[in-house]
């Protein structure tokens, strides 16, 4: 029944937006990826056809909805940095609340002991960089525009020195 698989699909993306899951997802997508190139199936994209055979509705689906969802280290520097700084009010304003109810702060949501730079360049390199590496494999366009920023954007949170030079 196509509202039941439907449900399904829907299940497994909002399963897959959870972080602790991405490391699962980035190595199955490895190996579908792998396999489909040992076994010689094109990732390309042609004239109207789908990326691959290989990839499943549901893998795809889960693709395009954790790109979209780890997706601003991608983007320019000066736009990045507005959304860091949006996510990071939105943590310490979590953070505080807690706080306020005597309750543990969350991770990432004390703001008298976080460190934005750490907390972005562990962000990107753990969480974003695995993935959209993956995904540069089936669109290979996100070598010229994605990988780049985030490159930028990790030097940022890390040697913001030398970042400023190249944003």
């Amino acid at each position: 029944d196509t509202q039941a698989k439907m449900r399904g699909y829907m299940a497994s993306c909002v399963r897959a937006t959870d972080v602790s899951q991405n490391d699962n997802f980035v190595k199955r997508l490895t190996a579908l990826i792998d396999s489909s190139e040992r076994k010689s199936v094109s990732f390309e994209r042609k004239s109207g056809s789908p990326l691959s055979h290989s990839l499943s509705t549901e893998i795809a689906m889960i693709l395009i909805l954790k790109s979209a969802d780890l997706s601003n280290p991608t983007r320019p520097l000066h736009i990045y940095r507005r959304w860091v700084d949006g996510v990071m009010a939105e943590f310490f304003a979590q953070g505080d609340a807690e706080r306020a109810l005597g309750l543990p702060i969350s991770m990432n949501c004390d703001r008298t002991s976080v460190e934005v730079p750490k907390v972005q360049a562990g962000f990107i390199s753990n969480l974003v960089q695995p993935l959209f590496a993956a995904v540069s494999r089936v669109l290979p366009e996100l070598r010229e525009t994605a990988l780049p920023n985030l490159k930028l954007n990790l030097t940022y949170f890390t040697q913001p020195e030398s970042a400023e030079l190249e944003a």
